[in-house]
């Protein structure tokens, strides 16, 4: 497979599968009302968690050096291409189907939008972190490893307090 410049074309391609097995899953989930099916299981289980590792690994960006403007930059960049576009989705999903706006607000789902929601907070805390490790000196690692943990700390906790 060939590579673009800062793009890795068979992660690409792996996200936009997991993206199709997404969509997929939320059909028979939720439009279907299939939930008791070793498929949804799978997707469940399997899709949904590969899909959130993979979006998570696609908002790393690696920089060698990082000032407050590649810092203000940056969080512009994912306000125009997480935030903005969630916010609009989700507004225009809930005004088409006449949903109560003020209960998908506060409700812990967000119509289904919590996701991107959560990238855009993590990847900024992210991005913030590294930034003032930058200042600081380092290499970066230990940010990073406690971002690993802490990801598969919380999976962890969210299938068990599920299951609960």
């Amino acid at each position: 497979m060939q590579e673009s410049k800062d793009r890795l074309v068979y992660i690409d391609s792996l996200r936009g599968v997991m993206i199709l097995f997404v969509m997929y899953y939320h059909v028979l989930w939720v439009c279907i009302k299939f939930k008791a099916s070793p498929t949804v299981e799978l997707f469940d289980l399997v899709c949904m968690q590969t899909f959130f590792f993979i979006s998570g690994f696609v908002t790393f960006k690696k920089m060698k050096t990082f000032l407050i403007n590649d810092l203000f930059k940056s969080l512009k960049k994912k306000i125009k291409t997480i935030l903005i576009p969630t916010v609009a989705m989700f507004l225009l999903f809930t005004l088409y189907f006449r949903l109560d706006l003020l209960y998908y607000v506060h409700e812990e789902f967000k119509n289904g939008y919590w996701f991107t929601y959560v990238l855009f907070i993590i990847s900024s805390i992210h991005l913030i972190l590294v930034y003032f490790q930058k200042i600081v000196g380092g290499k970066g690692y230990f940010i990073d490893i406690i971002f690993i943990l802490w990801g598969g700390l919380f999976t962890v906790y969210m299938e068990v307090s599920i299951d609960i």
